[in-house]
């Protein structure tokens, strides 16, 4: 059995890691964010525990003013964005040039033309 977390917004995944809990990440929730649900792809097996998945979900509004008090404003998030679009194009440039990725140059085209509205 595996572990990974992601951070979703609205079906949009913005991050993921395979084996361990970005404490970071975690740290934008409280407890009282936490749902414990049985995992509905769990697949029957030896074990008699029920596997569990542990979702940590609030509100835009409530994250919002989260992320504004740790100085993640949304003036911000525009001076960055285009620093960090750069760094993913040229990343993605790289595996493009790499005949084994699996990036096609459409994908990279339409990272490049994606705009901070659009994002």
């Amino acid at each position: 059995m595996g572990s990974w977390s992601d951070i979703n917004i609205d079906c949009m995944m913005l991050w993921s890691s395979k084996s361990y809990l970005d404490q970071d990440a975690l740290s934008l929730f409280q407890e009282r964010d936490r749902r414990v649900i049985p995992d509905p792809e769990a697949e029957p097996d030896d074990e008699p525990e029920v596997q569990l998945n542990y979702q940590y979900a609030v509100a835009a509004q409530e994250m919002r003013d989260r992320l504004d008090v740790l100085g993640f404003t949304l003036g911000r998030a525009r001076t960055d964005y285009a620093p960090a679009l750069a760094e993913e194009v040229a990343m993605r440039e790289e595996w493009l040039a790499d005949s084994a990725s699996h990036v096609t140059a459409e994908e990279v085209a339409a990272l490049k033309s994606r705009s901070f509205e659009v994002w």
